[in-house]
């Protein structure tokens, strides 16, 4: 097995599931007069979170799957490296697929948000 391939692509698949917490925030004090306001706004931020685990979960497989497939491996070509460069492509699109996804979920214009993740 080739090992900077594994490393770059385990780094691939760190940074991609870093990305993904990155559009979960936190509601601006200011935004909020009373404990209530609070856990309504948290409340709101449920598309982020189910973008954010399913998300997560999908990655984790990915990885999972990719760990395993590597583990078999005594050496790499040309061909399956350009293969694996396309896969974590696709890993590192979910970032931007969840965040399109968490935005519109909630909204009359999700299909599209729906489908673009789909395809991810």
């Amino acid at each position: 097995m080739n090992a900077r391939l594994e490393t770059f692509s385990d780094g691939v698949f760190a940074i991609a599931v870093t990305l993904l917490i990155l559009d979960l925030r936190v509601p601006p004090l200011e935004s909020v007069h009373s404990v209530e306001e609070v856990w309504r706004a948290i409340i709101g931020l449920w598309p982020a979170f189910f973008a954010l685990s399913l998300s997560f979960v999908i990655i984790f497989i990915s990885w999972i799957g990719h760990h395993n497939l590597l583990a078999t491996m005594d050496k790499t070509s040309p061909q399956f490296q350009c293969a694996n460069g396309f896969f974590l492509f696709t890993v590192i699109l979910l970032p931007f697929s969840a965040s399109f996804m968490a935005e519109y979920l909630d909204t009359p214009y999700a299909a599209p948000s729906i489908v673009v993740y789909c395809a991810n």
